[in-house]
């Protein structure tokens, strides 16, 4: 089976590392970080993912949302926001991606993959 890739957007270096070493461990590759939403536009583009973990509260002048939105428009890609947010948070003016789910900090390692694998369809 084809390793799965995922890009991993947090603006918090400590959770970032988290999030690379849980995905690695579990058999995914992390193709790019990035820590702002404009980082990972560029990031996606230049290496596209199977799907994107996504922080919301991002710094920068894009959130992640937004950031999101901007990638699943140019390739498709499922996001899991990754967040401290609630869904009801979430939901603005502007639409979610098509293709999304919800993990709520803190993060739980099993549920983290149990999402990701719902995402892209995984059995494993």
């Amino acid at each position: 089976m084809t390793q799965r890739t995922v890009l991993v957007v947090e603006d918090e270096k400590i959770s970032s590392l988290f999030l690379e070493n849980v995905l690695t461990e579990s058999g995914y590759r992390v193709t790019a970080t990035a820590s702002t939403g404009a980082e990972s536009v560029r990031a996606a583009a230049a290496e596209p993912p199977d799907v994107v973990i996504m922080d919301v509260g991002l710094r920068g002048e894009m959130d992640g949302v937004e950031a999101a939105g901007i990638i699943q428009r140019q390739l498709g890609t499922p996001v899991l926001f990754v967040t401290a947010y609630t869904l009801g948070e979430l939901e603005r003016d502007d639409a979610l991606p098509a293709t999304f789910d919800l993990l709520v900090k803190p993060i739980v390692e099993q549920e983290l993959i149990r999402k990701l694998n719902q995402l892209l369809g995984n059995t494993r």
